[in-house]
């Protein structure tokens, strides 16, 4: 809970506002919890062109939950001792999914905020070089779109559907559904 406390610091130190300098310097600090590849010097490793660079900020969530996916797939080959579990695998990609919210949905609404430019055109807030309405916006839009209807979305749909179901899975002794939300209910006693 303290890291999502600190993420939501950290959109809000996003903002633009001008904040008193004692509150930028801890915004900065909480912005560095939001996983934005950006804030970590990611324009050198994959250049200067902004809407291949929103790409791969984009893939952060989709190739992390990929991952998992396919490292319990090759998991699946090693002995029983050693597999992974599905239902444990399932509340590692919610948890994966739930600490990086705020970051998806920020990245997935960035090509949706422009600002007009005193001779009438508009860019992108998050990134200037890219005018709103060029293939370059068009092609982020799309990937914000997906971002945003599957994983953002998605995401809280799912959760909304398994926190509605928990008690009806676990007066029915559906262990593995239950262990699958994990992730959602473990604070609470059931």
């Amino acid at each position: 809970m303290l890291v999502m406390s600190m993420q939501n610091m950290g959109l809000i130190g996003m903002m633009t506002v001008q904040w008193p300098p004692n509150l930028q310097g801890l915004f900065s600090v909480c912005q560095f919890l939001l996983l934005d590849i950006d804030s970590f010097g990611f324009g050198c490793v994959a250049g200067q062109f902004e809407p291949i660079r929103y790409l791969l900020g984009a893939m952060i969530f989709p190739v992390g939950v990929a991952w998992l996916g396919l490292a319990y797939a090759v998991s699946r080959l090693l002995p029983k001792k050693q597999r992974w579990e599905g239902p444990k695998v399932c509340s590692t990609m919610g948890a994966f999914l739930q600490v990086g919210f705020s970051t998806m949905s920020a990245t997935s609404l960035a090509p949706m905020m422009c600002y007009k430019h005193p001779n009438g055109e508009r860019s992108l807030l998050k990134y200037p070089g890219v005018l709103c309405g060029s293939t370059e916006h068009t092609f982020m839009l799309v990937v914000g779109w997906t971002l945003l209807s599957v994983f953002v979305l998605g995401f809280m749909a799912l959760c909304i559907f398994a926190v509605s179901q928990v008690p009806t899975w676990s007066a029915r002794k559906r262990n593995r559904l239950v262990a699958s939300v994990r992730f959602l209910i473990f604070r609470f006693r059931l």
